[in-house]
């Protein structure tokens, strides 16, 4: 019995490196076949990919029940426009975020930039220099960061890993390739703090359910909320600087960049709400003010 079980695992094993190579292949190969094509091409390609996965139903009905009930001033025919732009959105910027292989130096020119002498601000207000750059998943997070660090910037980003090493592997090498720094999101609280110690601007994007949150209103529904800016903020004193990246065309954005919030030192519960609050609101005027361009696929209200 032992023996067909160690027999049934390297089998699997084996099979699971293929799948795992097989996808670094494609990813590959994909990501030369984006970066030879002309942008007029890639901004339809994009489209396409977005309508495919909108008539596949990819998340669909998820995102629907997020936006129809967050927006709930829009009728049925606006929200299912906006949907339909949402996807179309995620096509182009899946497209956007392979093209960082050959847009290394060059990201400047696809951006409108406001609010830059803010980020200089609050390094100035933080004895380390460290600064949290606080985001949604908005517009295209992807390139602000590797922007900031273009800008002259160090930068780290706290990072989801992708369930498939193979394409974790390329993804991460291509953020890296515009000077981004990465930590771990399940293991790298110490990283971060590190990074923080040493004047890098940490950007964290606090939109998405947390396991073990703050149950507060996000769009007037409850929601669990991540606290870890606010209370590294508190705990380094380190400035919060609220950015976010909005589309205006295909591989073309402003960074529109907030003042500064200094989180005090001495953080209570109810204090420490105050500030997420303030958070909160202003990630949602960034949402309902270019509702496309929001993540709606993830499901974010689940308390």
């Amino acid at each position: 019995m032992k023996y067909m079980a160690a027999k049934n695992d390297n089998h699997k094993n084996l099979l699971a490196g293929v799948k795992n190579r097989a996808a670094g292949a494609v990813f590959d190969a994909v990501c030369i076949l984006v970066n030879f094509l002309p942008e007029k091409l890639l901004a339809g390609t994009g489209s396409l990919l977005g309508k495919i996965g909108y008539i596949l139903g990819v998340r669909r009905e998820t995102a629907r029940d997020n936006m129809e009930k967050a927006l709930d001033e829009l009728d049925a025919k606006e929200i299912d426009s906006r949907l339909k732009g949402c996807y179309k959105h995620l096509g182009q910027a899946a497209i956007e975020f392979l093209l960082l292989k050959s847009k290394q130096g060059s990201l400047r020119r696809h951006f409108d930039i406001t609010g830059e002498e803010y980020i200089e601000s609050a390094r100035n207000m933080s004895e380390s220099g460290g600064v949290i750059i606080y985001t949604a998943h908005l517009g295209n997070w992807e390139w602000m960061g590797c922007l900031i660090s273009e800008l002259g910037y160090p930068v780290t980003a706290i990072a989801r890993t992708h369930k498939r090493a193979a394409i974790n592997e390329r993804i991460n090498k291509l953020r890296e390739s515009h000077g981004v720094d990465l930590v771990d999101r399940k293991k790298g609280i110490k990283d971060s703090i590190k990074a923080l110690n040493k004047g890098d601007l940490l950007i964290i994007i606090g939109d998405q359910h947390a396991s073990k949150g703050l149950p507060m209103d996000f769009f007037g529904r409850p929601a669990s909320v991540h606290r870890g800016a606010v209370k590294m903020a508190a705990r380094y004193d380190v400035p919060i600087v609220p950015a976010f990246s909005i589309r205006s065309g295909f591989a073309r954005y402003r960074l529109e960049i907030k003042p500064a919030l200094k989180v005090p030192k001495d953080l209570d519960l109810e204090t420490e709400k105050e500030w997420l609050k303030r958070l909160l609101r202003i990630t949602e005027e960034q949402i309902a003010e270019n509702p496309e361009q929001w993540l709606w696929l993830h499901r974010r209200w689940k308390v």
